[in-house]
């Protein structure tokens, strides 16, 4: 795997889960000699037992990614053979690449092993893909995605291993029903990002409270993700047209870079609202609390995230998240904490979107019960959670 304290997505999420291991185990952990110096420098991982492994890192498409994990799967496998000569694990626990297309043959091993968090099995139905507005080559990637899913979970790099381990932690119930279809018996659910609380509630709320009057002279929403088509901003950038149309001062920062960004550019422009849009690359994350403390809402339309720190960021500073309520999105958000509701077209969901944030404009007391909610519930969000996880479901798995 591929820890890094300083990170987010799948290195994050390793890092947090091996610490939520070490209370535990002694664990030796097989990674990236970058990894292995990223981790030397925090001081929370001095007892772990690094087995580093020398590998460039890739670069282009995802097809070439995929084939270099291949060769690291099998890394990892000659690893465990090195360590099993020195001492005698009790078992193995892998929590990245965070998907379960392709894993390191684990079941050849004669050691007891337990997976996850593993996700990559959401898809998005097929009427919000024809009118989510995506560009053909996407639109026709998302139409096949949930065959695709379907197709590796039964790979011969998937199915043996999850068949063989004895237990799953999947990230989203969609990722758990193709791992119990690819024959894994011991299946739990688990949100997998860990942020810890930037500032006390009575402090996060006294901030909002002060806020109450700047809805109706401008509302300001912030999107912060990969720019990825799937990821939704050009949805937010609907939901501000929509807002303005409306008679609504609303502006949105997008906090993002990828390969999708010059498209949103692009509709930004052909929706009229590029004059109330402001572009960020990805910027450090005491930057991004920030500016999400200066934002009234989180629009984040991410259609099949397996999960996501970005909600939880947003949370644990009391602000009201609006996404679909699926996949990853729906395992982190409440009705409480916002508007996160699926709808059956992008033009309806568009516009419901823009009435609830319409309703906080015109009434700051909601919006102001919604900052509770998320702030209230960015608690659930904490190491200690993910901890309780591993004591309940990976060490009797590995433990009888």
């Amino acid at each position: 795997m591929f820890p890094d304290p300083e990170k987010g997505s799948e290195a994050g999420k390793a890092f947090a889960w091996t610490r939520a291991l070490e209370v535990y185990f002694r664990v030796h952990v097989i990674c990236l000699d970058t990894s292995a110096e990223a981790c030397a420098k925090s001081d929370l991982c001095k007892n772990w037992n690094f087995h580093p492994v020398s590998m460039p890192t890739p670069r282009g498409p995802s097809l070439w990614w995929y084939n270099w994990y291949r060769l690291w799967c099998g890394e990892v496998i000659a690893k465990i053979g090195e360590i099993r000569q020195r001492v005698q694990p009790v078992g193995i626990h892998h929590s990245v690449m965070g998907s379960f297309r392709m894993l390191p043959r684990f079941d050849r091993t004669g050691l007891k092993y337990t997976l996850g968090p593993l996700g990559g099995g959401e898809s998005i139905p097929a009427g919000f893909v024809l009118s989510a507005g995506f560009p053909p080559i996407v639109c026709l990637e998302e139409l096949f995605r949930p065959s695709i899913n379907v197709l590796t979970s039964l790979h011969p790099m998937s199915k043996p291993v999850l068949s063989g381990s004895e237990h799953c932690i999947a990230t989203t119930g969609e990722s758990a029903r193709i791992m119990r279809n690819a024959g894994a018996s011991s299946v739990s659910i688990a949100f997998p990002d860990v942020i810890e609380p930037q500032k006390d509630l009575a402090e996060v709320m006294a901030s909002r409270k002060l806020q109450t009057g700047e809805l109706r002279e401008g509302v300001r929403l912030i999107f912060s993700g990969r720019a990825l088509w799937w990821k939704g901003a050009h949805l937010a950038l609907r939901v501000l047209q929509r807002l303005r149309s409306g008679g609504s001062n609303a502006t949105l920062q997008l906090v993002t870079q990828g390969p999708a960004a010059e498209g949103w550019k692009l509709e930004s422009k052909k929706l009229g609202v590029e004059d109330y849009v402001q572009w960020f690359g990805f910027v450090p994350r005491q930057e991004l609390f920030k500016l999400q403390s200066q934002a009234h809402v989180f629009v984040y339309p991410t259609i099949h995230d397996s999960s996501s720190s970005a909600i939880p960021e947003a949370y644990t500073c009391g602000l009201p998240t609006v996404t679909l309520g699926i996949g990853g999105a729906g395992a982190a958000s409440t009705p409480a904490t916002g508007f996160n509701r699926y709808c059956p077209s992008a033009a309806l969901w568009v516009d419901q979107a823009a009435k609830a944030i319409e309703g906080w404009i015109k009434d700051p007391a909601t919006w102001l019960v919604a900052c509770e909610a998320s702030a209230v519930h960015s608690r659930a969000f904490s190491q200690k959670h993910i901890e309780k996880v591993v004591g309940q479901v990976v060490v009797p798995a590995l433990i009888p």
